[in-house]
């Protein structure tokens, strides 16, 4: 599956989409900075949590012009929302 998706079994088929994340995308993360992959990816999950909390949406606005926290989602809720319409992917 590509990462980002998971909705299949390849974990390196970003599905003709460059902007999903694989596990190419990890390991070539990870090698850059010469990290391990568990590494990298324990800094991506604190670094997100990081970026998210007190964003009023998925843009980053902190200044409260957006609709509630996280566009609106529920703040205890462990999936993260949409993007806004003209952010999304066009095979979405």
């Amino acid at each position: 599956m590509c990462l980002s998706c998971g909705d299949s079994a390849n974990y390196f088929d970003n599905h003709g989409d460059p902007r999903r994340i694989t596990m190419t995308t990890l390991q070539n993360a990870s090698a850059s900075c010469g990290l391990t992959i568990a590494e990298t990816l324990a800094n991506i999950q604190r670094g997100t949590q990081d970026a998210l909390r007190g964003m009023t949406d998925w843009t980053g606005d902190q200044q409260g012009g957006g609709s509630g926290v996280l566009g609106g989602a529920s703040a205890t809720s462990s999936a993260p929302p949409a993007p806004p319409a003209h952010e999304q992917a066009p095979y979405s």
